[in-house]
């Protein structure tokens, strides 16, 4: 701690870097450096001009408020809001990661503290973030969508917040001219979160035609393990919500059994109105079909 109050800025980046070695490890060892009352002296470096430091200070944080609530509680009181969010906007590629990568660690725990980071604004830098890092490999992407993932999971009224700002367009661009496996998997579990909460939700989803991109991406063999088990999820907790019929119609034709189940759920709800009687013979078509492949036993009967 003494040695973050030095003037020498050697002495400050090695300081850090080993405060975050100590407590990136266990929330024990996390636990001791918060009560050691180094973090509002990390926090005051913040300000420092050095970009190394910068960095360092962030995954330090990050290295503490990882672990539990009241460690990111403690990272708050220190006040390095509105600090990172305008480190989000940093010339530094690895300065604006760090960055993101706090505000993911801090949102991730609990609504109060998701409120907070939102209420200073957190939602349009994390956008902004996006909107600037256009590159295919940039490295504040992902943590930047899963910050959005866990504030839009947290509550409905955020999860409008999130759509207010535009993401979904945003991330149905992702989706549809990323190449990056990782990307697209973050980009799927941030969907599923927004989507979750209510038919508006996740009419807001269907309607940027994310649902069949997703699928795509389940069904393909050349998709992941993790990205297929996203975009499953994904689908599955829109689907449960979703009332937009030209949504739910491309899906009858293409979905495999257990995504169909989730489809045909919503066109079986009391007082659905079909908007075509060609929707309706393929409503009943694909019950019948889904029948027979979920009882096998039936047809041969």
């Amino acid at each position: 701690m003494l040695c973050l109050q030095e003037p020498e800025l050697s002495l400050k980046q090695i300081t850090t870097s080993a405060i975050s070695d100590i407590a990136k490890h266990s929330l024990e060892l996390a636990q001791n450096v918060t009560d050691s009352g180094v973090v509002p002296y990390l926090a005051k470096n913040l300000e420092n001009t050095d970009e190394k430091l910068k960095r360092q200070v962030l995954t330090a944080l990050s290295s503490c408020a990882k672990h539990s609530t009241e460690l990111a509680e403690a990272v708050v009181e220190a006040e390095v809001f509105p600090s990172v969010l305008l480190l989000l906007g940093h010339p530094c590629p690895m300065v604006r990661r760090n960055a993101a990568i706090l505000i993911r660690d801090i949102v991730k725990h609990s609504l109060e503290l998701t409120q907070m980071v939102v209420n200073s604004g957190g939602i349009g830098a994390l956008m902004e973030t996006l909107n600037q890092d256009r590159d295919e490999d940039s490295c504040a992407k992902i943590p930047s969508i899963t910050a959005l993932g866990f504030i839009a999971g947290h509550s409905d009224q955020l999860a409008i917040s999130v759509i207010g700002c535009k993401a979904i367009i945003l991330l149905a661009q992702i989706l549809d001219e990323s190449k990056d496996e990782a990307l697209l998997t973050v980009t799927a579990w941030c969907l599923g979160q927004i989507g979750k909460h209510s038919p508006e939700h996740s009419q807001a989803v269907a309607a940027a035609n994310i649902l069949p991109m997703l699928l795509n991406f389940y069904t393909s063999e050349d998709t992941g393990e993790d990205l297929k088990y996203k975009c499953k999820n994904a689908l599955k907790l829109c689907l449960q919500k979703c009332l937009l019929v030209s949504a739910l119609e491309p899906l009858l034709f293409e979905a495999p059994a257990n995504i169909l189940k989730y489809t045909l759920g919503q066109y079986s709800k009391g007082g659905y109105t079909y908007r075509a009687h060609r929707t309706h013979n393929h409503f009943l078509n694909r019950c019948q079909l889904f029948r027979r492949e979920s009882n096998p036993h039936d047809g041969a009967s």
